[in-house]
């Protein structure tokens, strides 16, 4: 027996003699029955690759709910604080919870995986035997490499979704603010069971023979390859950010060097995908990566304005690892792309040829004019995002905190849609985009008409986005101020 208690309760709970005769002996008959039908023709083979396969995603499925279901269960009966009071390792309870949870389910589908894997392998070696048949067109290029491929993703993928659905509720769990809150894992389920579902298809549609090829960072690889290498790496990531929240909700310290890591492989593995050289066309899409990561954090955890208190009072105390332990994801994501504005902004200055071209949507702009584009790209985003963050942390800090995201949301929704439409309506041009300022860089010819000339236009732009922000950080901090004065 493993000396892991989580494991080992999961394993009592989940293993016994008639449920580990049962399951092989009712696949096996399935197997069995479909297997021994028309063999020459190909359909009993046709009939064994699909109900494998589908007992697979539905063994997958289950699983997946018994391992959101397992943290669930105990928060919401009120067992979980007894388990972070508990001599077990947060180590030993991520293994617990992941394999433990969802053993038997995962011995059914490995069942089934493998008389997957071995049907594919039988009919590769006999894919001439059935030349006319259905199974000819669709393997008669599927070698042994592809089969192991098409095994890897369908395996990969499963774990992937398995540990998310985990990694989904305890975010849920740690971001709650109400200790009497009912965890609802369904919609969590639901995210993870469709991501799964997504490879399988992406699986199916793989048959070998000619793949095609994606680049990344230059290097050719067959897409399935490159699909497979990810869901290795994201596997990883996941099983380790799981094991960080069960740390953290454990009571460890836990500092944001690691999700530093995290965003940065992130950022340079999607910006791989869009590479083109020089550098300085990665950038820019990896500032957009970054800033679409600080939306979503800033949404998903808690906003509570104690968090910043403590943050202001361990600085103030020069505890700054203290510090950094209770700084939000969203704030070390947004540090990060002010880091890389400023980064791009100080390349543009450095004496090297960056090969720039010198024409915006086959309009020529004088070189200096062309930096100022470059820098207008790389601030007024952050400028908008920190005007946005305002406005999220304004709402949060209302009577009806409660509900701050979702008002956050409407009130900026508004901002980005119905007040630009009612100016440019009333022929107001400047003043509507000046709302949404990113959009005269979009429509180019458009912003050259009012503005007369490619230098107001960028100052129109970068004034724009520093006057709301400005605007922004005056109510904010009268909202601050009043909050802490009630307090």
């Amino acid at each position: 027996m493993p000396k892991n208690p989580e494991l080992r309760r999961n394993l009592w709970l989940e293993i016994t003699r008639q449920r580990l005769i049962a399951m092989p002996l009712i696949l096996g008959i399935v197997f069995f029955i479909l297997f021994i039908g028309d063999s020459s023709s190909g359909k009993s083979l046709k009939a064994t690759l699909m109900m494998s396969k589908i007992i697979f995603v539905v063994m997958v499925i289950c699983g997946i709910k018994k391992t959101a279901s397992s943290v669930v269960s105990e928060v919401n009966q009120k067992t979980w604080d007894f388990q972070k009071l508990s001599s077990i390792s947060p180590w030993q309870m991520t293994i617990g919870k992941f394999v433990g949870s969802s053993l038997y389910t995962w011995y059914g589908a490995i069942i089934a995986l493998i008389v997957y894997t071995l049907s594919l392998y039988y009919s590769h070696l006999n894919v001439y035997t059935f030349h006319n048949s259905y199974l000819y067109p669709r393997y008669k290029d599927l070698t042994i490499g592809a089969i192991n491929i098409k095994v890897a993703i369908l395996l990969l993928s499963a774990l992937l979704a398995q540990t998310l659905a985990m990694f989904f509720v305890m975010s849920d769990i740690a971001n709650s603010k109400d200790n009497t809150k009912t965890i609802n894992e369904y919609k969590y389920i639901a995210i993870s069971a469709l991501i799964f579902i997504l490879f399988v298809f992406f699986e199916q549609a793989f048959k070998g023979g000619y793949v095609p090829r994606i680049s990344w960072y230059g290097m050719r690889m067959e897409s399935s390859v490159f699909c497979a290498l990810s869901l290795f790496v994201f596997l990883f990531w996941s099983v380790f950010g799981t094991y960080r929240l069960i740390k953290k909700e454990f009571q460890y310290k836990v500092t944001p060097w690691v999700w530093c890591s995290f965003v940065i492989f992130l950022v340079i593995y999607l910006a791989g995908v869009m590479y083109k050289s020089p550098l300085l066309y990665i950038l820019p899409y990896s500032l957009v990566m970054l800033i679409v990561i600080t939306y979503l954090t800033l949404f998903m955890q808690s906003k509570s304005p104690i968090i910043y208190k403590k943050m202001l009072l361990r600085f103030k105390q020069k505890k700054y690892r203290e510090f950094f332990e209770i700084m939000p994801l969203w704030m070390v994501t947004y540090i990060m792309a002010v880091l890389l504005a400023v980064f791009i902004t100080i390349l543009l200055f450095l004496p090297i040829n960056l090969d720039i071209p010198y024409t915006f949507r086959g309009y020529p702009m004088p070189e200096t004019t062309n930096w100022i584009f470059y820098i207008a790209l790389s601030f007024v985003p952050i400028l908008i995002m920190s005007r946005d963050i305002l406005i999220v942390h304004f709402f949060q800090l209302s009577s009806n905190s409660k509900r701050g995201d979702f008002t956050s949301i409407i009130y900026l929704a508004i901002l980005y849609m119905l007040v630009p439409a009612i100016f440019y309506k009333l022929k107001l041009y400047i003043i509507a985009y000046s709302f949404i300022p990113l959009t005269l860089v979009l429509n180019y010819e458009r912003g050259l008409k009012l503005s007369g000339d490619p230098h107001a236009l960028w100052s129109v732009i970068i004034i724009s986005a520093s006057i709301q922000l400005f605007v922004m950080y005056v109510i904010f901090m009268k909202r601050w101020k009043e909050i802490n004065k009630l307090k």
